[in-house]
């Protein structure tokens, strides 16, 4: 069953849509993501697919690029003018029928004003638009899967197995049978909290910082225990936590945040604001996530000021939201400084500034922030904040390339 229904032109964002369409396929899986080009084999009645797929589809994500309003067919008249232009049936059918319509900008495009739009299209604009940036690509996409989570609370990702209960007895054993084979006496409480987040599921967003989190915990090395299978001797060793019995639940992970512990107090934010393990509640997860920040944890930090960037628990503040990220970035975190090379870059929270987004970008690429290197990259190509040097940016390019960053390979394709 499609749920989500990819509307784009081909004359201006292919490229998007397959790039959007390869994200969310990857996440949601490829059954629940239409896109025409992928979608309709050879000899098929393009307009009866179109059609079949929005019948089922619950979200359509109308893709806006620069050109959008203004391609023209081969007699000079805009393509949106022509009552049968498959672009406008599409986005006809979609209002009509009162799917849950999402404008996505890309390309550095503006929303169109209803005048400009045949009358059939016109409340198209009274629909909150997301942006879609080259610089900050995967974020945006995170974003953007936020809200479709919440739009369809029934689509579970691929990649995480939703149980009919939060954390039952059966679900809790199997993982923790995959954790070790030989399990000592006494385990961490991050183990616990792992299982309880890991068979609820997560947004991409809420992975990375709960990698983010794994990989604070697991900068300190204890001696070497009992050699179990990979998973489990990596996870011990973190000496970050107190040590509890195997059946830990959120309890001892509440009482150890109430304690002050600044992980404990993260982690507790991450499940809050994902709801995996207790009732999602965006208000408490900023409370602990603030409880944590202002303990200094950088993770918590980033976090809080997510928060504050999307709205969530809080009231809406890019300017307060660039305050935290700045305190992460202040101790080196290569996300937080990546970030706000994108708030300088697109005046978020702060005056427009290209020159101190690339000196941002700079302090997380050279710490081997792939993200970053593919954003610096991209102001020396485009001599933006910076002298254009285009060997500077295949220079970046490659940095990034070789970690595995797909926009990064695509830049040096071209």
């Amino acid at each position: 069953m499609t749920e989500i229904f990819i509307c784009y032109r081909r004359d201006d964002s292919a490229a998007y849509a397959g790039r959007l369409y390869d994200q969310l396929a990857e996440y949601f899986g490829h059954d629940h993501v239409f896109m025409d080009i992928d979608h309709i084999e050879p000899g098929e009645d393009f307009v009866e697919v179109i059609q079949k797929k929005l019948t089922s589809a619950q979200v359509a994500i109308i893709l806006i690029g620069k050109h959008w309003l203004n391609i023209t067919d081969a007699t000079g008249q805009e393509r949106l003018d022509n009552p049968d232009d498959f672009v406008r049936l599409e986005i006809g059918t979609i209002l009509e029928r009162k799917i849950h319509a999402i404008p996505v900008l890309v390309g550095d495009a503006v929303m169109p004003k209803s005048s400009q739009l045949p009358e059939v299209l016109a409340s198209l604009v009274r629909r909150n638009a997301y942006e879609i940036s080259d610089t900050r690509f995967h974020d945006d996409v995170n974003k953007l899967i936020h809200a479709l989570e919440k739009v369809l609370p029934d689509l579970t990702p691929i990649n995480f197995t939703k149980p009919t209960h939060a954390h039952g007895p059966d679900d809790t054993q199997t993982l923790k049978d995959q954790l070790s084979k030989k399990k000592p006496r006494k385990v961490k409480i991050i183990i616990g909290v792992l299982i309880i987040i890991l068979i609820g599921g997560l947004t991409l967003t809420d992975q990375i910082s709960l990698k983010k989190i794994m990989g604070s915990l697991l900068l300190n090395e204890q001696k070497t225990r009992e050699k179990t299978d990979v998973a489990s001797s990596e996870l011990a060793k973190t000496d970050k936590i107190t040590e509890l019995t195997e059946d830990s639940t959120i309890s001892e992970l509440m009482e150890a945040a109430e304690q002050g512990d600044a992980e404990a107090q993260n982690i507790l934010g991450l499940m809050y604001a994902s709801g995996r393990g207790v009732a999602k509640n965006e208000a408490k997860a900023v409370e602990w996530y603030r409880k944590a920040a202002e303990q200094g944890n950088a993770t918590a930090q980033n976090s809080l000021g997510v928060m504050y960037e999307e709205g969530r628990g809080v009231v809406q503040d890019d300017t307060i939201a660039m305050e935290w990220y700045r305190k992460a970035a202040e101790q080196g975190d290569a996300w937080a400084q990546t970030y706000i090379g994108l708030m300088y870059e697109k005046g978020k929270g702060v005056t427009p500034d290209e020159v101190k987004a690339v000196e941002w970008y700079r302090k997380a690429a050279e710490q081997g922030y792939a993200t970053a290197q593919y954003n610096l990259g991209l102001m020396y190509e485009n001599g933006r904040g910076v002298t254009k040097d285009e060997i500077k940016a295949v220079e970046w390019y490659l940095k990034a390339a070789i970690q595995g960053h797909n926009e990064a390979r695509n830049a040096l394709q071209k």
